[in-house]
């Protein structure tokens, strides 16, 4: 029977397993030995550097696009629960990132540069083991042992790695530990190595998607091609009942992809396009802007390694199908079946995205790469065409080279946008409602969504989230009052023109509403005093085309409403002057249909005379 001591993972006889902790130990002291690997080391080192000074340099920390589902849950508003954890994004149901996000988010207050950060490390980790994985197959390190970090980290990764932290950095980390597993036997060793692959095979499954859940599957194939060994019952029953669990677990997921109709136009419309396509996706771990230049002729990086393996594998069915050869490596066939699940998700994505020329985007690089790594360490293994994956390296060097210009200007565009809107939502001199119509697209949203933008600003501030973290409150280094706003609704006073009505783009899902002519005055409680701008996001469904606002009796001040364009900001300019204490806003509302969403007091440095300022400042640093 086999089982601890007796994987016989690379083809020989072994002895019985050495103790865990001495054993990697010692492994890599030899490994560090041979000058070849520290080469390779120093470049994973240095791919390793470049990544993380994109991160400090162009990164935010911001979330974007989908990472806004995040806020809720941060602040406390919505519970954790497997119906969010669940949530698809798009196609993409990944329950374990958005649990690792929201840990993440907890540990470090929303700071999405930690989840970037968080994100590289485990790439970096991936690439290492692989590196690791490649000299232990071959016997020897080889200076093309440099193919994995040069594509893991990458520099086209950057949407993955500086902008995204909701992505497929953490997965990736997993993906690659989990194929060095399958490469090197790992599975087969004993029943806990087995229950410990399936493991991750099932964290891979849960983290990455439907290309995880195929993943997962042709990780497996490790465990199926095992069986056929001599191995214990407990072995078997072990690798047949988690196998199935993954799979099933995999199958489901992918059976559960939810309907998206306007991606109904991606697709492609015939068996010619989409492989084509399919074939262009392939090829998406080298990076666009190489691609750009070297297609059709880069399709020979994928073409020649997949048609060596397969006349390998072929040759070795025929010799095994006539009695010369036993079936006694499952670690070629686990990655080969591994393969073909990276090219099946090469096949989706040709499917999926065959009328969108984007498969050569940066996103698209997470999920094409473990086609080249998959390709170069079944080379390796089969121990056939030693050259053609030292190609596939250096073909890798020149691609990041190539990339690194592009990348590096299409991140500083994403970059000073959201800078700007860190800046001014930092220093909160502008209402949340009207930087959220001016930076919505630029936090990855579309604008018809701003007023979720607007409670998610709020939520942020209100929590001390992400770049509201420590934050101290003051304009040229002197003190302001914090901002304040009210959902408009929860001030509705009795007895006025105004009842709660819902409204499904209102921020809350509710909006004060007017039922006819009349003035309701509302009661804002300010702790501080200060110059406050006025900010009211409203919106006009009658004849209404100005509204009158006066606070604590004042003469009243008039601004026009753009009738019928959905609910807009409208600001008073000129600051009030307010004490601590209790003030009334009065709103003359002129006919039936005007709805009040957001009202905010947004604190205004005092206006100085000349010099005055200056004065003020050294007078506060001298105390």
């Amino acid at each position: 029977m086999m089982d601890r001591g007796q994987d016989d993972r690379f083809g020989g006889p072994v002895g019985p397993s050495p103790a865990p902790g001495r054993g990697v130990a010692r492994a890599w002291v030899s490994r560090l030995r041979e000058p070849d690997f520290r080469a390779v080391l120093l470049v994973w080192a240095f791919c390793c550097l470049g990544q993380a000074m994109l991160i400090r340099s162009h990164g935010s920390s911001l979330p974007w696009c989908d990472e806004w589902c995040l806020v809720a849950p941060a602040a406390g508003v919505e519970p954790l629960s497997i119906s969010w954890l669940l949530t698809p994004a798009n196609e993409h149901r990944a329950p374990l990132t958005r649990l690792a996000m929201y840990v993440l988010g907890e540990v470090g207050s929303l700071d999405m540069q930690v989840m970037h950060y968080v994100g590289l490390g485990s790439m970096a980790v991936g690439a290492l083991a692989l590196v690791a994985t490649a000299r232990d197959l071959r016997g020897k390190s080889s200076l093309g042992d440099a193919f994995f970090p040069l594509v893991i980290l990458n520099p086209w990764h950057f949407e993955t790695v500086v902008i995204y932290g909701y992505a497929y950095a953490i997965a990736t980390g997993l993906l690659c530990v989990a194929i060095r597993g399958a490469a090197t036997q790992r599975p087969l060793g004993s029943t806990r190595s087995l229950l410990a692959y399936l493991g991750l095979t099932l964290a891979v499954c849960l983290s990455a998607g439907p290309a995880g859940n195929f993943w997962a599957v042709g990780l497996c194939g490790v465990v199926v091609a095992g069986m056929a060994r001599r191995a214990s019952t407990a072995w078997k029953a072990t690798g047949l009942i988690g196998s199935t669990v993954v799979a099933a677990t995999a199958g489901a997921m992918i059976l559960g992809i939810p309907e998206c109709p306007w991606h109904d136009s991606f697709r492609s419309e015939s068996v010619a396009e989409a492989a084509t396509v399919a074939l262009k996706a392939s090829l998406g771990w080298l990076g666009r802007p190489p691609l750009q230049a070297l297609w059709p002729w880069a399709s020979a990086a994928i073409l020649v390694p997949i048609a060596l393996i397969g006349v390998g594998l072929g040759r070795d069915l025929v010799r095994i199908a006539s009695g010369k050869a036993k079936f006694d490596d499952p670690g070629r066939w686990g990655l080969a079946a591994f393969l073909g699940s990276t090219l099946l998700v090469s096949c989706a994505i040709g499917y999926g995205r065959g009328r969108v020329p984007s498969y050569w985007d940066s996103r698209y690089m997470a999920l094409t790469q473990p086609i080249g790594i998959a390709a170069y360490l079944l080379m390796v293994r089969m121990r056939i065409a030693p050259a053609v994956p030292q190609a596939m390296a250096i073909l890798a060097a020149v691609c990041v080279g190539w990339s690194w210009p592009e990348t590096i200007q299409t991140t500083r565009g994403y970059h000073e946008r959201r800078l700007e809107a860190e800046r001014v939502l930092r220093e909160g001199t502008m209402p949340i409602s009207v930087a959220a119509e001016e930076f919505t697209e630029t936090l990855g949203i579309p604008r018809s969504y701003s007023y979720q933008m607007v409670g998610r600003f709020l939520l942020m501030r209100e929590h001390d989230l992400s770049i509201y973290r420590g934050r101290a409150r003051s304009f040229h280094g002197i003190p302001i009052p914090q901002p304040l706003a009210w959902e408009a609704e929860s001030l509705v006073p009795a007895g006025g023109p105004l009842r709660v009505d819902e409204d499904p783009v209102a921020v809350g899902g509710a909006a004060a509403l007017a039922e006819g002519p009349g003035t309701a005055n509302l009661e804002l409680e300010v702790p501080d005093a200060g110059s406050y701008r006025l900010c009211i996001r409203l919106r006009s469904e009658g004849d209404a085309r100005k509204i009158a606002l006066s606070m604590d009796g004042a003469p009243p001040v008039e601004l026009p409403i753009e009738a019928g364009a959905g609910f807009l900001p409208v600001v008073v300019e000129t600051p009030f002057a307010l004490d601590p204490g209790r003030h009334t806003l009065a709103i003359e509302c002129p006919a039936a249909g005007l709805r009040l969403d957001f009202i905010e007091l947004v604190p205004q440095p005092e206006p100085m005379e000349p010099g005055a300022f200056a004065a003020r400042l050294r007078a506060r640093q001298l105390r």
